[in-house]
């Protein structure tokens, strides 16, 4: 996650660069100037931060491809024929396998023993504590009695049972609003890597699970649940959350009855494993956030098909998108064990491809 943070920081300082017009070796010396400077400076005055090697390979890096950005814009914005046909080809390509990967790193994976409880920890990357009651916790058909670490034969029968969508239960009295995410009860399998985890956020409840991506040092999805802690203190909350076959599955129960939620995983959701926002959950809006991404990176594909039509035959542009379409929100996601993508996400691609395709299309006649 640090890794692509430092690349995208040093984008927009490459491509302004570029588009100042620096010669290649003149903007190399400045990126890697600038970038030396900027570890340095962590390193000697900033408090809590630290420089590494790895860190200016991957700011030098955003550099460079801001660079190219700023100087090759036109070709981007206007291209010719054939680049347009290798742009078009490449993006769809590229967003196929985007989609592959997301839909692979969705998949549910706990990270390797040993495991521990964590009832209410107290963590400097969560920015509240909880502060209720906790009556009781399970995984899976293992009930867990305090904080501690899980004997190895518990954590085998737990693993089997999250594997194929075992809930997290936990039952908490005394709650009360909290400002910021506090952390309920944490199966965590080092200071690093968490397997499973309730977190109160406000009055909503955060369910998360370990996935592959969380593994790669990518965001973990997480999905909440609003308003169900109780009104009065007093009253006992039930809260159970599980991860099955690509749905994430919420269930709070109180003295008011039984609330559920579902969210449908999506192989499109690769925006979100790059979010700046560590403790960020997911919610109705993240159909939204899907949306907007979708439609902007179909207006683009869109936009190099069109401009890749030769004469008046635009079979192979619109063939190559609805292929691309179909792979990566129908075939990709079955192959690797999610859910068909939403309708909404169909239908917000097409939209956008052919708002792409008709601006193009309107450009090129003028």
């Amino acid at each position: 996650m640090d890794l692509l943070l430092n690349v995208l920081l040093f984008v927009p300082f490459g491509a302004g660069l570029g588009l100042c017009g620096l010669r290649f070796r003149r903007a190399v010396f400045l990126a890697l100037a600038c970038t030396c400077l900027v570890e340095a400076l962590q390193f000697a005055v900033v408090p809590g931060r630290y420089a590494s090697f790895r860190d200016i390979l991957a700011n030098f890096a955003g550099a460079l491809i801001g660079y190219l950005l700023g100087r090759h814009w036109r070709t981007l914005v206007k291209p010719s024929y054939d680049d347009a046909r290798m742009l078009a080809t490449a993006a769809v390509i590229l967003w196929v396998g985007t989609q592959a990967l997301t839909a692979w790193a969705m998949g549910i994976s706990p990270p390797p023993e040993p495991w521990w409880a964590q009832f209410r920890p107290s963590h400097d990357r969560y920015p509240a504590l909880f502060t209720g009651r906790i009556l009781g916790v399970s995984a899976g058909s293992i009930q867990i009695p305090y904080s501690d670490q899980l004997p190895s034969e518990d954590v085998d029968v737990m693993r089997e049972q999250i594997l194929v969508g075992a809930p997290l239960r936990i039952v908490v009295a005394n709650v009360e609003p909290t400002r910021g995410a506090a952390p309920i009860v944490i199966i965590a399998a080092g200071p690093v890597l968490n397997v499973v985890w309730w977190l109160q956020d406000g009055r909503d409840g955060v369910f998360g699970a370990t996935v592959r991506g969380t593994r790669l040092g990518l965001r973990t999805p997480s999905v909440r649940i609003a308003d169900v802690i109780p009104g009065a203190p007093a009253d006992t909350l039930k809260l159970a959350g599980w991860y099955r076959r690509g749905w994430y599955e919420l269930q709070a129960e109180n003295r008011s009855g039984v609330r559920h939620h579902e969210l449908r995983a999506s192989p499109s959701w690769g925006w979100a494993f790059v979010l700046p926002f560590p403790l960020w959950a997911f919610d109705s809006n993240v159909i939204y956030l899907t949306a907007l991404y979708l439609a902007g990176v179909w207006f683009v594909l869109g936009y190099w098909n069109a401009r890749s039509v030769g004469g008046a035959n635009a079979t192979v542009p619109v063939a190559r998108m609805a292929l691309g379409i179909l792979l990566g929100l129908g075939v990709a996601p079955i192959m690797l064990a999610l859910p068909v993508a939403h309708w909404t996400e169909w239908l917000v691609t097409i939209v956008g491809a052919a708002a792409g395709w008709t601006i193009a299309r309107a450009g090129s006649r003028t």
